[in-house]
């Protein structure tokens, strides 16, 4: 089921691919148990389905949820559980949440080199999430500072009319 998910997302059918994850979850967690590594990779990929329809709010909830679940099952440091921070990191930055999304970044960048060397697959994609979530906040702020720009310079033509 899951392998049919993956391939109507791939598809850009993204609310069946969203109700065939909500399938896979549920039928997971009835037969495998809440905490079973594939029930866990099952709230990924709802996590996932939901961020690709613009659904951020409850793709923050699964992520949440799936990074307590695998900080409790597989530990902090285990690459999967590495990846959902990432996910939950990245979904804070596509709501504009960028100081929220960097910090999570900030922290996995602390880790030891020794940790860094067992999970070497997932850095490269954590990077490129920090860079997207640096590029939003610089874009953010050069709309602002456009903006002010605009402002400013309409109060200094009223006052100069006068």
């Amino acid at each position: 089921m899951m392998g049919l998910a993956n391939s109507l997302s791939q598809q850009g059918k993204y609310a069946e691919a969203e109700a065939m994850d909500r399938q896979t979850l549920q039928l997971g967690e009835t037969v495998l148990g809440k905490e079973h590594p594939d029930t866990l990779g099952s709230m990924n990929n709802l996590a996932e389905s939901l961020r690709r329809q613009g659904k951020y709010v409850e793709a923050e909830a699964m992520d949440r949820q799936t990074l307590q679940l695998k900080e409790t099952v597989l530990g902090k440091d285990h690459p999967e559980t590495f990846r959902s921070r990432n996910n939950l990191a990245r979904t804070l930055s596509l709501q504009g949440k960028h100081a929220d999304a960097e910090a999570i970044f900030q922290q996995e960048k602390t880790v030891d080199s020794d940790t860094r060397n067992r999970r070497a697959d997932p850095i490269p994609e954590c990077s490129q999430n920090q860079s997207t979530t640096i590029a939003g906040k610089k874009r953010k702020l050069k709309y602002t500072v456009e903006q002010d720009l605009r402002r400013s310079t309409r109060i200094r033509e009223s006052h100069a009319n006068h």
